[in-house]
């Protein structure tokens, strides 16, 4: 028993394990081809060891037709792609078609195989088959053909059987359908387990007789195959012999072969029949799947004895996918167990049947042409169609051409929903399908979010609020192949239904119909439709709330135009359940939405959405970018500044929602004249006189396409003067018009204005073109200590055409040399240059650096820069760039005097800040006074000042030094404190020079000059000095000059500590 459970467990692992399939070849094939190999492997599961190439189909036809068991040859041979040939396998499982002698197996072959193939038809009609050949290089695939013909013998396959222990006895009859005796001369059977016994007699003509027994003799239960050899006058036939050895109880199926499905996701079932030969009755105990793909079903348990056809059961295969399926189911019964092989062949696309619904009218019996395509390479002979509940009649149409589309015609009986199976019995097999019944029915489908949505079960409409309408649109739907008529509409309570003109619902065709419900109570009623086939309803589902909805106003400030500006929208639910925003929109042509939010929750602010603007253009702007700037140019400008005026308007959107209704909210548009954003870098505030300075300009695009731009060169007068060439406001005389003579002088004073309206609209205004061409003054040099950087930052700024200022100039030195000698003499009231034309265009919401411009100040101080960007958004723009030239300036704008007290000098008076033309010791009595000891005595005295040196200039200073002439820090008694310090001195600062004069040393009527070194030159000032009128200089320098030099030093460790203390103030 344990040798017996262990064969019946190999058994089953080698029927599981073909079920795995090779899929390395499959998948390099395409539909045709794999669903061939599919069907082979049906056939072969073997085969799948051996495809290990891309099969090639080939075919091979008996032209003419054959009589029944009667063998006819033809000559196959096997095309070699090498020199040497191998063959691996040979598959060829058939009734009907036979290799004579199978060549050898795993052998080279030198030269082409030759194979003998022998088409014995066992039935009338079609017949064919596949050979399948496996070389090492290639598999060959063979289509054979041929056409069986009734021979007139009478003669069938020959089916035996019998229980095991007995044999099975046969008796073969054959027609004569000639006018003579028919003599049979000889009948030989292939396998000597099965005897014949020929008679002897003739068959009389023209009727049936015996010509011999058969006798089988297996003896092991199972089912043989042979052939049995019948030898006439003129003829030869080769009969097929089926023997079938039964068990003396139970026998069970070897297999379940679902043949070729054909339907994606369908069930499929095949009945487990077995056959009970005994008296006794069997108990079956369990039935179990041993594959995941096939599902059993047990229904009866108990066998009854002699039972022919009993079925125990169902096996069920669910066909999901392409492939070749196998499997195992084992039985057990009375403590025995039984293997049923499982297969199935699931091929979706041998047979592509439309999967269109059919559909019974109850008016007359529907006739649909469904097409039907053969996606095999070959053609497809359709035996016979067979139904199973009597609703369907199809038409066979016998012939299936490869790959083309045919029609069959099915007629439907009866009414009854359900998938019909059909089998096609076909000459590679049984094909199975489904085809879909439906019953006559209407479709409905609700209008929601812009589109029609399929009703099923309730519908929904959520909520409203008592004080709102809702309108529904619904849509009835007749997908029928005839007309249905409604008869009567049953409608809910509180509300109204607009019909169409007509009630008919033509064949393939629908109607909509719209319902106004009020929202002042909840509904859950249907809507009742009476129709030709039945009545329909629809239930509606609605639900009455309190509260509000509100939606915030939307302001627009500065909108110009071909720029988008949006806004967000606030949406207030006071409503107790969440609302859903259906829609936004707005009668407002320049604005657009964009739904953020579907949904507010309840007691909630949010946003909703966004509203963009887009306020377009009504004025097409056309440059003409070969030439400079033109007077029509000028004329469309001041048109546009008359149109592009500021101003507001005030319009509304609309938010839609499902419980609030609609709700409108006022959007307050701001306009504003369009102007682009440019910037300048760098500035020209440090460029002083006689240098050349670079800066670029940085321009916006603010709209969301490119936009061309072009940087001109304008007079300060500019605005003024093209205002001259609009011609729309002239002040002519109105009946005056003169076309013949253009230039004829008018006999009416219209002054300059009207000459120049002469000029025609495409030529370039004279000014602007002169001065955006003219170059830079060569003798001049550039002031770029930082240019190396600025080129970095242009570069990535501009990275595809950015060029140095240095490269430019060097590329523009042979230009410049050309024009300087066309050019008498230079404009020199002109101080900025852009060099020619410089077009650039700015991608969309991009910023591009346009340049560069040279500016070479002719004066110091404010300049006004004036510039043209032409462009083809908003024409011109103009603008102004303020700067101040710059340079440095030195002056003394205040002084100090210091008074003696006896003990140390102290600050006595301070000048107001001005400029000081000199400085001046204006010495009074009052001065020398504080140095009288006595009476006449007076102690040497040193007078103290200091002066204020301030850079008035916007550039820094760097003083050298501050000597008196002959770079000296003492003369003629004047004294300096800190001489010939080197510092920097920032544009508006200041620092204090001291200096004391001693009047000892001093010389009558003579004045210092001070003189302030600086990098660029030297600044000088005259020091004055005055004395009172009665003050005698040349006693006090006989008297008191013994003492001048005691009294000098303690003035300076003074005047020291003094000066530090004022530096100290100063800084």
């Amino acid at each position: 028993m344990g040798l017996y459970r262990l064969v019946i467990a190999f058994i089953v692992l080698q029927i599981v394990a073909t079920s795995t399939l090779k899929s390395t070849p499959l998948s390099e094939i395409n539909k045709e081809t794999r669903v061939l190999l599919n069907i082979l492997l049906s056939k072969d599961p073997q085969l799948s060891d051996f495809l290990s190439k891309p099969p090639i189909l080939l075919k091979m036809n008996w032209p003419s037709p054959v009589f029944l068991f009667e063998p006819t040859s033809q000559l196959l041979t096997i095309p070699m792609s090498k020199s040497e040939t191998v063959l691996k396998y040979i598959s060829l499982v058939s009734s009907d078609f036979f290799i004579k002698q199978q060549p050898k197996l795993k052998q080279k072959y030198l030269s082409p195989v030759k194979l003998d193939i022998l088409f014995i038809p066992t039935a009338i009609g079609i017949r064919s088959d596949y050979l399948v050949l496996c070389t090492e290089t290639e598999t060959l695939i063979y289509y054979m053909q041929g056409i069986g013909e009734e021979s007139g013998f009478g003669l069938q396959i020959v089916n035996i059987e019998y229980i095991q222990g007995t044999y099975g006895v046969f008796d073969l009859n054959i027609e004569n359908p000639f006018n003579d005796p028919l003599e049979v001369i000889s009948i030989k059977v292939q396998d000597k387990d099965v005897s014949v016994e020929k008679k002897s007699m003739p068959v009389l003509g023209n009727s049936k007789g015996e010509i011999g027994t058969l006798r089988a003799y297996f003896s092991q239960q199972g089912e043989y195959k042979t052939s049995l050899e019948i030898r006439l006058q003129a003829n030869k036939l080769i009969v097929p012999i089926n023997v079938k050895v039964l068990s003396p109880d139970l026998n069970i199926p070897k297999t379940v072969n679902f043949g070729i499905l054909n339907s994606y996701d369908k069930k499929y079932s095949m009945d487990i029949i077995i056959k009970n030969t005994s008296k006794n009755s069997f108990k079956v105990q369990s039935i179990k799947s041993m594959s995941s793909v096939f599902e059993v079903s047990f229904d009866n348990k108990i066998i009854p004895g002699h039972s022919d056809k009993f079925i125990i059961g169902k096996v069920k295969f669910h066909m999901k996918n392409e492939g070749f399926y196998t499997g195992a189911i084992e039985l057990r019964s009375n403590d025995k167990i039984y293997i049923i092989e499982c297969i199935a062949t699931a091929i979706l696309s041998i047979l592509n049947l439309s999967s269109v619904p059919l559909v019974y009218n109850p008016y007359s019996h529907m006739v649909y042409n469904i097409p039907l395509t053969n996606y095999l390479d070959h053609d497809l002979h359709i035996k016979n169609i067979q139904t199973f509940t009597g609703v369907l009649n199809i038409s066979n149409p016998e012939k299936l051409v490869s790959n083309e589309e045919n029609k069959i015609k099915i007629l439907v009986l009866a009414k009854q929903s359900s998938y019909q199976l059909v089998k096609f019995y076909t000459n590679i097999g049984i094909v199975q399908s489904f085809i879909r019944i439906e019953d006559p029915v209407l479709s409905f489908a609700h209008y929601a979010k812009g589109v029609y949505d399929n009703i099923y079960g309730p519908l929904e409409l959520g909520y409203i609020s008592y004080e709102n309408s809702i309108t529904v649109k619904i849509l009835i739907k007749n997908s029928n192949r005839f007309d249905v008529v409604i008869d009567l509409i049953e409608s809910i309570p509180q509300s109204k239904i607009e019909m169409p003109k007509r009630n008919t619902i033509y064949a393939q065709d629908s109607i909509e119909f719209i319902i106004i419900i009020k929202g002042d109570r909840s509904l859950f009623n249907p809507i009742i439709f009476h129709t030709s086939i039945g009545s329909f309803f629809i239930t509606v589902h609605l639900t009455s709330v309190t509260g509000y909805g509100k939606v915030k106003s939307v302001y627009f400030g500065e909108v110009v135009p071909g720029a988008f500006k949006e806004q967000l929208i606030y949406y207030t639910n006071n409503f107790p359940v969440p609302v859903h925003i259906q829609s936004i929109s707005s009668s407002e042509e320049s604005l657009t939405f964009e739904s953020t939010k579907e949904f507010v929750q309840p007691d909630k602010e949010q946003v909703i959405g966004k509203v963009k603007i887009l306020y377009s253009k009504n004025n097409e702007i056309i440059i003409d970018w070969n030439k400079y700037m033109t007077y029509g140019e000028a004329r469309t400008w001041n048109q546009l500044q008359r149109i592009w005026e500021d101003g507001e308007k005030v319009g509304s959107i609309v938010v839609t929602t499902d419980v609030a209704g609609k709700i409108e909210a006022p959007v307050f548009i701001g306009f504003k004249k369009p102007q682009m954003e440019i910037d300048i870098w760098p500035n020209f505030d440090y460029c002083s006189v006689d240098e050349t300075c670079t800066s670029y300009l940085k321009v916006y695009n603010p709209l969301q396409v490119p936009i061309m731009v072009q940087l001109l060169a304008a007079p300060d007068f500019l605005q003024t003067e093209l205002k001259k060439f609009d011609c729309s406001n002239e002040n002519l005389h109105q009946n005056y018009v003169d076309d013949e003579f253009e230039n004829i002088k008018n006999e009416y004073d219209t002054g300059l204005k009207r000459r120049e309206c002469i000029i025609k609209p495409t030529e370039e205004i004279p000014l602007i073109k002169h001065a955006t061409e003219k170059h830079p003054r060569r003798s001049q040099e550039s002031n770029l200590p930082n240019q190396g950087l600025l080129d970095k930052i242009l570069y990535f700024l501009n990275p595809k055409d950015s060029l140095s200022y240095s490269n430019y100039l060097n590329s523009q030195n042979e230009e410049w040399k050309s024009s300087y000698t066309k050019q008498n003499t230079w404009q020199t009231s002109q101080s900025y240059f852009i060099g020619g034309k410089n077009i650039v265009l700015i991608p969309p919401k991009t910023n591009k650096v346009i340049g560069p411009i040279y500016f070479q100040p002719l004066s110091q101080g404010l300049h006004n820069l004036s510039f043209i960007l032409r462009n083809n958004y908003t024409l011109i723009e103009t603008m102004n760039i303020h700067t101040n030239v710059a340079y440095s300036k030195l002056a003394f704008m205040k002084r100090t005097i210091y008074f003696y007290n006896g003990k140390e000098y102290v600050v006595h008076k301070t000048s107001l800040r001005k400029e000081q033309h000199k400085l001046v010791f204006d010495i009074t009595s009052d001065e020398i006074s504080k140095f009288l000891i006595g009476g006449s005595l007076i102690v040497s005295p040193i007078f103290v000042r200091s002066f204020e040196l301030q850079n008035v200039g916007n550039i820094d200073a760097e003083i050298q030094g501050i000597v008196f002439d002959g770079d000296v820090c003492e003369f003629g008694g004047y004294i300096l404190i800190d001489c010939n310090r080197n510092f920097i001195l920032g544009s508006q600062e200041g620092i204090s020079v001291q200096m004391y004069l001693n009047p000892a040393k001093f010389f009558a009527n003579k004045n210092a000059e001070l003189q302030v070194i600086t990098s660029t030159g030297r600044f000088s000032i005259v020091v004055e000095s005055r004395f009172p009128e009665d003050f005698n200089l040349d006693i006090f320098v006989t008297s008191c000059g013994d003492e001048t030099f005691i009294l000098t030093i303690a003035c300076i460790v003074a005047i020291s500590s003094l000066l530090a203390a004022e530096m100290k103030h100063l800084s």
